[in-house]
């Protein structure tokens, strides 16, 4: 069911709407409610993308200025995140996605594409998440190789424990003294199955259903609290693509999850095109109120869909304080990006206010 609707929006009629008017109200006036400029020093700067996707036009030659317009926004902050929606197993031969999808696709990566999501090297990720309908495209042995090359690289990963032992302190990133843990699930592995003789090392739930049983997400992040994490991350790949809003049960799951983990930021991936963000605040079991920031999907980033609405990557500069009261969200600072391919194929990530 799952697949067939994705081909009824991707080949014949997308989204537009949201399930009823009340959700698409809010979460079209949403208030800022914090500051969009992003200026203390002694804040720490949280950059946050989509969807690392490889798809057929990122070649080297036809990416040179892909980043020439965010390169400072995206990669100048603190802490640099995204997804990384493909396997990088060397040993193996890269496999590609073509713009118009026919079948399916086994993704894989090499150094190449490597080079293109890094900006030559001129950027960094500090931690990505690797949890995501593709994660098993190359098999467990793919998903090892992965790892491993993130390791080399000095990149952090969540979505994946080795053994099936979560190690909390391998997904926190600290700043300015500032803690910060990453968790990341996805709700889907495509036709790929998990190894029942490997319990634990996916962090596979299905996220698009009503009433799923959250026990795993709420205890690995309990276990990066008790390991110092003072600002809480949870990366969730699940909703569906090609629509404008996030559907009903989603919606609810997510709120649901930023509830009973605490998490300051919920970061959704996988829609492939962005959806609207809101501010959610709900009351704790003491009878303190709590907010977080919930983005329902920021589409795809570093990727070439024929779907014109997956050409808008949004990108968040998320700045984080310390106060009297504990560590804070004090400002967001939202930019979309537009993906243009020009008539000889070359590639460019532009601003997409500047470029109407």
């Amino acid at each position: 069911r799952d697949i067939l609707y994705f081909g009824y929006k991707y080949y014949a009629f997308p989204l537009w709407k949201a399930e009823n008017e009340a959700t698409e109200s809010t979460l079209r006036n949403q208030p800022a409610q914090i500051s969009t400029e992003i200026t203390s020093e002694d804040s720490v700067v949280l950059s946050l993308g989509g969807d690392l996707m490889p798809y057929t036009v990122l070649r080297d030659a036809d990416t040179s200025r892909l980043w020439d317009e965010f390169r400072e926004f995206y990669f100048g902050a603190d802490i640099v995140f995204a997804n990384l929606e493909t396997p990088l197993n060397l040993a193996k031969p890269a496999s590609w996605v073509p713009e118009v999808m026919l079948n399916d696709m086994y993704f894989n990566g090499d150094r190449e594409l490597w080079e293109i999501f890094t900006d030559r090297g001129r950027g960094r990720y500090d931690i990505l998440s690797i949890a995501n309908n593709h994660m098993l495209d190359q098999g467990y042995e793919g998903l090892e190789a992965t790892a491993h090359f993130l390791q080399q690289e000095k990149v952090a990963y969540a979505g994946w424990n080795k053994h099936g032992v979560f190690q909390a302190e391998k997904q926190i990133v600290e700043r300015k003294g500032i803690r910060f843990g990453f968790s990341a699930w996805t709700y889907s592995l495509n036709r790929c199955k998990p190894d029942p003789q490997r319990p634990g090392e996916l962090n596979f739930l299905p996220l698009n259903r009503p009433d799923f049983d959250s026990t795993r997400i709420v205890q690995e992040c309990s276990q990066l609290r008790e390991k110092g994490a003072e600002v809480l991350i949870l990366t969730l790949h699940a909703g569906n693509a090609y629509q404008a809003f996030p559907g009903e049960t989603v919606r609810a799951n997510f709120q649901r999850l930023m509830e009973e983990t605490g998490a300051d930021v919920i970061v959704g991936t996988h829609p492939h095109n962005p959806q609207p963000w809101e501010f959610h605040t709900w009351k704790r079991a003491d009878g303190s109120l709590a907010k977080g920031l919930i983005l329902y999907s920021l589409g795809d980033f570093i990727a070439y869909d024929i779907f014109k609405w997956c050409h808008l990557p949004l990108m968040l500069r998320l700045s984080f304080t310390r106060q009297e009261s504990g560590v804070a969200l004090t400002g967001c600072e939202p930019r979309f990006g537009f993906m243009h391919l020009s008539r000889n194929r070359t590639l460019r990530l532009l601003d997409f206010a500047a470029a109407q």
